[in-house]
């Protein structure tokens, strides 16, 4: 009986995450068509240059802004990085 109750626990577990899943694949779908939008399409581009070109030298977002955090004074808020 134990092993039929947490069975049935593992289940609706799954069902759940599936849930979950489903949401975010229609989140990111919609996401996905606002970036394709023609408006959008040089950030788009800037973004997957920048982002392909982090990934080749071996860069994370999350080192830089973390960097970013460590050395710019408390009272600087950065508005924009990179060429513009």
């Amino acid at each position: 009986m134990a092993d039929r109750a947490l069975l049935a626990d593992v289940r609706t577990d799954v069902n759940s995450l599936n849930r979950q899943i489903r949401a975010a694949t229609v989140e990111q779908e919609r996401l996905d068509a606002v970036l394709r939008r023609p408006e959008n399409a040089e950030v788009l581009e800037r973004s997957v240059f920048l982002n392909a070109l982090l990934i080749r030298k071996g860069i994370s977002w999350t080192r830089i802004f973390a960097d970013l955090e460590r050395i710019v004074p408390y009272n600087v808020k950065v508005l924009a990085s990179g060429p513009r």
